[in-house]
């Protein structure tokens, strides 16, 4: 049990480490990086658990998603709006980030590779907008702490969605 609790300690201080490296890269004279960002083809999507797995659902139809135990309830308490007795590492990154004024915008789900879903979750800091390759549990967890919307790529649901109603 031991060994556990130091993995999950190495865990978190390498994901404090990331994104204290993500803060101090991020330009602080109001640049604005280029970087693609597409208006059209994606739809906000409301962000469930089912069975746990992380469900994503436009109108009747869901794709879901294995998670983890730890990433379902992680997911969980962002969806109720609840806070652990001690923070998680996604509510440790929000902090981080609201603390550093970088804007969480939305998490996008925008394509299918090897069986498995790749997202991106979109930040912003004054003007400039960065995209960061992010698992679809760990944007949509952010995502959901920070109130930011979770959208799927048109063709993703049209592709590989399943009608649940």
């Amino acid at each position: 049990m031991n060994e556990f609790f130091k993995d999950i300690k190495v865990v978190i201080v390498l994901l404090f480490a990331l994104v204290l490296i993500l803060i101090y890269s991020l330009p602080s004279n109001g640049e604005i990086q280029e970087i693609p960002f597409e208006e059209e083809g994606y739809i906000e999507v409301e962000v469930l658990l089912y069975h746990n797995n992380l469900r994503l659902l436009y109108d009747c139809s869901a794709i879901d998603m294995g998670v983890s135990p730890e990433q379902a309830r992680s997911i969980e308490h962002g969806i109720k709006g609840e806070l652990w007795e001690r923070p998680g590492s996604h509510d440790l990154i929000n902090d981080i980030l609201e603390g550093y004024n970088v804007n969480v915008l939305m998490a996008r789900v925008h394509d299918l590779r090897d069986r498995a879903y790749i997202a991106d979750l979109f930040l912003q800091k004054r003007e400039a907008i960065y995209r960061l390759d992010s698992r679809p549990s760990d944007a949509v967890a952010i995502a959901l702490r920070a109130g930011a919307p979770v959208e799927v790529h048109r063709d993703l649901v049209d592709e590989h969605a399943t009608e649940v109603c």
